[in-house]
């Protein structure tokens, strides 16, 4: 069976300047260096995050996430030139950051579910979405699928690797597609989260919200 595993965490714990130190420290060279790069503290916590989530993932992996070398494709994509086994995703949104991470290709995007946006919609969205979204009243419901429909789409670009250079609108995320799988989830009913996975069949998606505490200890919830 296809494993892919999905974590979370909140990034409020990273306001404790002695914790931030203290994971940034264990934080291969790019990773630090991405962080040292951002202005804003929240973003500085939310990138230290989801660094954070690809470390613990690779130890499970026998992969030390303190010294790995991470190059991007020529589309931004991330990947690891020594693991071409592992497929890994990174997304944040505060107040979470999220990572997928699998043998297979994948991709994760989190997203604020906030009042959607039909004229993003008509221009960004197949005709397949745009009908889904037609069919659903305004207001809050209309909004969740907007944002579901938006992470579905960032995640299936993740996975094919292309990025934005594949047109947001040359595919669909409603029906069943051969091959492509997706798993969703609401995070506190402030966002909107998904992973796709490109597979034969259907991979084994496992969900599991880090928690962070002093000295490094980390404790992982259903």
């Amino acid at each position: 069976m296809i494993n892919c595993e999905i974590t979370y965490l909140e990034i409020a714990p990273l306001s404790d300047p002695a914790l931030f130190a203290w994971w940034l420290s264990r934080m291969p060279k790019s990773r630090r260096e991405k962080v040292s790069s951002l202005r804003h503290a929240e973003s500085q916590r939310l990138s230290l995050g989801v660094g954070i989530l690809l470390y613990l993932a690779l130890k499970k992996q026998g992969v030390d996430g303190g010294d790995v070398e991470i190059r991007a494709t020529e589309y931004g994509q991330p990947y690891l030139p020594a693991h071409p086994e592992i497929h890994f995703s990174l997304s944040h949104c505060a107040p979470w950051a999220m990572c997928a991470l699998g043998p297979v290709p994948l991709g994760c995007d989190v997203e604020r579910v906030a009042r959607g946006n039909e004229k993003i919609a008509n221009r960004f969205y197949h005709p397949a979405e745009q009908a889904y979204l037609a069919s659903i009243p305004s207001g809050e419901e209309w909004d969740r699928a907007f944002a579901e429909i938006w992470t579905r789409k960032e995640s299936y670009l993740k996975a094919t690797g292309r990025g934005l250079s594949l047109g947001m609108d040359s595919f669909q995320t409603i029906a069943p597609q051969e091959g492509v799988w997706y798993e969703g989830q609401r995070l506190l009913g402030e966002c909107a989260a998904a992973c796709c996975a490109f597979s034969e069949n259907r991979p084994h998606f496992t969900r599991k919200q880090v928690l962070l505490g002093e000295d490094g200890k980390t404790v992982e919830k259903a």
